[in-house]
């Protein structure tokens, strides 16, 4: 009994070692084969929630770039590593996202870099149509934004996850909602804003219908608030833009926004 007990016992620790060392080949789905995979820097292979950056050959400024996401991240790694250990810095450009690779990272070195994500793997190649719910409300998360200008972009990190940069006044962006029941909604958004910078004016137009407010300091770009902000009216089901524009910048960047939730009004 003690040698059966000793050899399962051994088993399952092999098992576990196997486990491990499979988990960043994310051996649950399979690749995505319509994913943009060739690129200068080597090839993308795209998961069900992951990004796998072959790197073949580590650019001279050792970024690496792959299209943007309508997704949120999850975590970004090299394959082997903890994401701590990784040493891994993350910009998202406008139509791009970038990693960096560590400066101490030899150069003729060809690492897995692992982008992970939430939701399933999405790129932002046309816009995503939020769907109206059951209960006739709209949920519109930041990472389905659409932005356009100069410095506007979402934010895919953990601890941000929202639409930011918004320093340039005639940035704006848009989501696209799919309307089945037309109604009047309340509009409430999820807003930051760093101290000392609110004051801002933001419209908010969908279908002809438009309501204004005055962006709130929350004392941090990051520190998200609820507001009711005003109301819309949709009079007929369809596909609709969303759009939000500021009509007045008070100070250094007007606000960053994780969400836009559309409330039907109830009579």
């Amino acid at each position: 009994m003690g040698s059966t007990m000793r050899r399962f016992s051994q088993f399952a620790a092999a098992l576990a070692v196997c486990v491990f060392c499979i988990s960043d080949a994310t051996a649950e789905d399979k690749p995505i084969t319509n994913f943009p995979a060739d690129t200068s820097w080597g090839q993308i292979v795209a998961h069900k929630t992951a990004l796998h950056l072959n790197v073949k050959k580590i650019p001279e400024n050792r970024k690496v770039s792959f299209p943007r996401l309508n997704n949120r991240m999850k975590s970004l790694r090299l394959s082997g590593q903890t994401e701590k250990a990784s040493k891994l810095k993350f910009k998202p450009e406008l139509t791009t996202w970038e990693v960096t690779l560590p400066a101490d990272m030899p150069a003729d070195a060809q690492p897995v870099i692992i982008f992970q994500t939430i939701e399933p793997i999405e790129l932002a190649t046309k816009p995503h149509v939020v769907k109206q719910a059951k209960d006739q409300s709209v949920t519109l998360p930041a990472h389905y934004v659409i932005t356009h200008g100069k410095l506007l972009r979402y934010e895919p990190q953990p601890h941000k996850n929202t639409l930011g940069y918004w320093a340039n006044a005639e940035d704006w962006a848009e989501w696209h909602v799919g309307i089945t029941q037309p109604t009047e909604f309340q509009v409430e958004i999820l807003q930051g804003c760093g101290k000392g910078q609110g004051g801002s004016t933001v419209e908010i137009e969908i279908a002809g219908s438009k309501c204004q407010f005055e962006i709130e300091d929350t004392g941090h770009f990051q520190n998200f608030k609820a507001r009711k902000v005003g109301t819309v009216r949709v009079v007929k089901p369809g596909d609709f833009p969303l759009k939000i524009r500021t009509i007045k910048k008070a100070k250094v960047a007007a606000c960053d926004i994780r969400q836009i939730r559309l409330l039907p009004i109830k009579k």
